[in-house]
């Protein structure tokens, strides 16, 4: 069994709020290979700033995906107005 179904429900972590512990640990590990490789590939820090800015669109798409998915995100438009209703 895993260590989450064995904890009382009352004593689950709450996702609500983010688990900064494993935030500070993912971002040590990116911090780490990001700057070694960037070193070690002497890259430019435009070339650096496109990959997080690969990295982030990718993030974006997949909350995309997931809204969709749940039908969280599923908008009406109007071909008159081009708006949102």
């Amino acid at each position: 069994m895993s260590e989450e179904s064995d904890k009382p429900k009352d004593e689950k972590e709450d996702h609500g709020e983010p688990r900064w512990k494993e935030v500070s640990e993912l971002f040590d590990i990116i911090d780490k290979e990001f700057v070694e490789y960037g070193q070690d590939h002497d890259m430019t820090f435009i070339e650096m700033d496109l990959v997080l800015y690969m990295l982030k669109e990718k993030i974006f798409q997949q909350k995309v995906l997931t809204l969709g998915m749940s039908g969280a995100g599923d908008v009406e438009m109007n071909g008159n107005s081009g708006m949102y209703r």
